[in-house]
């Protein structure tokens, strides 16, 4: 039996997911490539660099803030690599709905198999906001550091408390219980299978 609802529906995420996959490859190249720039600029023009650095309209000076500067590069290229990663994250989890999707496509939502990719993406998801509530607050910490050592603008970045996000934990929840759905799913359809 098809159901000619499903199909199109899923045919239209994964178009959607499709969509969204190309779009996030692009972004991993434009943060990768800004993280080489960044680099190629500071070690081949340093003054350069530097004067195009500005705080309050003055540009920060390498002689004054030569360490700052370097340290502002390298959490520049830091920040470049971590979302990067976050966009091929992202990238992975339209690929597992993908996969999630494809059989849905010819109408059986209770292949074999369905069950163990649903629980991989509640396991991307857990751990994924895991390393992200974990990262935020390093992350938040060096900057804030970083702006505290410029005295024209000294003060103004405070360390502000982290709160972390549960979504994820009940984002993740909510997914393996599916995943146990179609695993019963895909037992019944297994049984009925059996019996034509």
């Amino acid at each position: 039996m098809k159901n000619s609802k499903l199909i199109s529906s899923a045919k239209f995420m994964d178009t959607i997911a499709k969509i969204i996959q190309i779009l996030l490859m692009v972004g991993v190249w434009i943060c990768g490539v800004t993280a080489v720039l960044l680099l190629a600029a500071y070690f081949l023009m340093p003054d350069a660099l530097s004067s195009v650095i500005t705080v309050a309209g003055e540009p920060l000076d390498a002689n004054t803030y030569g360490s700052l500067v370097t340290t502002l590069i390298y959490a520049l290229v830091f920040a470049c690599v971590l979302g990067g990663l976050a966009v091929l994250l992202y990238w992975y989890v339209a690929k597992i709905i993908r996969e999630i999707l494809a059989p849905m496509k010819e109408g059986l939502p209770f292949i074999e198999g369905v069950s163990k990719k649903i629980r991989k993406l509640g396991w991307v998801v857990l751990i994924s906001g895991i390393a992200a509530s974990l990262i935020g607050p390093i992350t938040g910490g060096v900057m804030t550091s970083m702006i505290n050592q410029i005295p024209e603008i000294a003060g103004t970045a405070n360390n502000s408390t982290y709160t972390m996000n549960m979504n994820f934990i009940f984002t993740s929840l909510i997914i393996f219980f599916l995943s146990y759905v179609f695993a019963y799913g895909e037992e019944l359809q297994k049984e009925a299978d059996e019996t034509l």
